[in-house]
């Protein structure tokens, strides 16, 4: 029984120092942090890599980074050289009035960083990526003018009010009155007076003839 006892304790054993080897072997894989941001900064193109708890190498292997700036309309720029090395981290920053500066910032810029891990060549664990960002221009573009309004045309309507025509009948007496002035003395007077003037006129001339004939006689 107690042989029993100690084999199990002894697979036990062994089955534990197993499992610790491996997650030993697998905690500092699973550690590679990659982190890169790109952008635009107090109006200036940044940059910034920050690679944390990479395996370190043994036997010559190691770990690399390039870092490259690709400016719009102008020449490829190396921030990082080709095939730099790196332990187990790995930091840096740039900006356009940095030494070696990024690209204008007033145009886009494309950065591409390239990581080589020696424990992961193939970038099958994605240890080794090749992180691309692209930054557009950093250059104020002013906010485009309102819209113009235009008012709809103002129609004024104007209206004239036409007061009926008056009609006025005027009878014979009125127009008869409005043409003779009141004098104060009734018309059949002058009529009398020139009636008597025409018969004393007809009897003088009567009397004329009668005189005439009676001295030719």
């Amino acid at each position: 029984m107690r042989q029993g006892m100690r084999r199990a304790i002894g697979i036990g054993g062994a089955t534990f120092v197993a499992v610790g080897a491996t997650l030993a072997l697998t905690l500092p894989a699973s550690a590679h942090t990659p982190t890169v941001t790109a952008a635009c900064t107090d109006g200036q193109m940044t940059i910034s890599i920050d690679l944390e708890q990479y395996a370190k190498g043994t036997n010559g292997q190691v770990n690399t980074v390039t870092v490259t700036d690709q400016p719009t309309g102008g020449s490829l720029i190396t921030l990082v050289k080709a095939g730099t090395t790196f332990d187990t981290m790995f930091k840096a920053s740039f900006d356009s009035h940095s030494t070696p500066a990024t690209g204008s910032a007033t145009v886009q810029n494309t950065f591409v960083v390239t990581i080589k891990a020696w424990d992961d060549p193939n970038n099958q664990k994605g240890f080794s990526p090749t992180i691309t960002k692209v930054v557009a221009s950093c250059k104020e573009t002013p906010p485009p003018p309102p819209p113009t309004t235009t008012p709809p045309p103002t129609h004024t309507t104007t209206t004239t009010m036409v007061a009926p025509a008056t009609t006025t009948t005027t009878t014979p007496a009125a127009v008869a009155s409005a043409q003779l002035p009141n004098t104060g003395v009734s018309a059949a007077v002058p009529l009398g007076i020139a009636g008597v003037l025409l018969v004393a006129g007809g009897g003088i001339l009567v009397w004329m003839r009668m005189s005439a004939r009676r001295r030719k006689a």
